[in-house]
């Protein structure tokens, strides 16, 4: 089989893995169902080997040599988007880096990983984005951004996880106040809610307020409560520590597949510079 024919198959390969469906993968991939189920048929005429089981409804399971040969593809499309990249170098073309953050990191962490991607803007077609953590996954996921930065230890196939560093979360305010909640699927909302249950409270007002900054500024006002994080707790507002539970960690998520080396460098460079500020953190305490 020519080389060149063989890119759609390991492509169609690479959706199957990773979404655990024909139907999905169609859906990804932007083709029928049916050309998918060619395509994989092809593949295992080709290795003379069955690639998946066909399992309940529409799910799919590797076998072995599925798992194998998804390996190899993944290097296999490495390999070509490195090459990729060399043209787009050679053409002098940014190369797209989409970025998002979490609602708390984006206040504590963006402005090191924007500083350390500075001296390289002239590469890269950089976008930055906040938004909750469970969007973050998805879009990840999905592969409709390149990186991004979560407040929780989620596990999902088609994303690889690394730990950046911690973050303590306090209540700050008055709590007889009004309470400032952050919007379901936040990585906040999660622990306020898990403060609650523990301590048997049940803030009498509340309102949900989808930003930090409004929050932060409110508070800072001095109006309402709130559970953030201590690194961005305004002057003077009265905080209450919550306890060992409540020092959460950020992650940095990507695509398990689909990076370019550039894209993957750009991501590294983030991480290392997001990790050294919390040894810098760590020595000034």
């Amino acid at each position: 089989m020519p080389a060149h024919d063989m890119f759609p198959l390991l492509r169609t390969l690479a959706a199957v893995y990773e979404t655990g469906q024909f139907t999905a993968a169609a859906d990804e991939l932007g083709i029928s169902q049916p050309t998918v189920s060619a395509r994989i048929a092809a593949l295992e005429a080709e290795a003379g080997v069955p690639l998946f089981v066909r399992k309940a409804r529409s799910d799919v399971e590797p076998t072995a040599a599925g798992t194998l040969l998804y390996r190899a593809a993944a290097t296999i499309g490495d390999t070509w988007r490195d090459a990729c990249d060399e043209a787009v170098r050679a053409s002098r073309t940014a190369v797209r880096m989409r970025a998002c953050f979490s609602l708390t990191a984006a206040s504590v962490l963006m402005p090191a990983a924007l500083a350390a991607l500075e001296p390289r803007l002239d590469r890269y077609d950089l976008t930055f984005r906040a938004v909750n953590s469970d969007v973050i996954v998805d879009l990840v996921g999905r592969k409709e951004a390149e990186f991004g930065v979560i407040e929780k230890p989620v596990i999902n196939d088609a994303i690889d996880r690394v730990t950046l560093c911690s973050d303590e979360l306090v209540l700050a305010g008055d709590p007889s106040s009004v309470w400032l909640l952050r919007e379901a699927g936040s990585g906040v909302r999660y622990y306020t809610d898990l403060l609650c249950k523990s301590e048997g409270v049940v803030p009498g007002r509340s309102m949900t307020v989808a930003s930090n900054a409004a929050i932060v500024a409110a508070l800072a006002s001095g109006f309402g409560c709130s559970v953030v994080s201590r690194s961005i707790v305004p002057d003077g507002v009265p905080v209450r520590a919550l306890g060992r539970e409540f020092v959460r960690r950020f992650y940095a998520v990507t695509p398990r597949t689909g990076l370019s080396r550039d894209q993957r460098s750009a991501a590294e460079t983030m991480i290392a510079a997001m990790r050294g500020d919390e040894r810098t953190q760590a020595a000034r305490e």
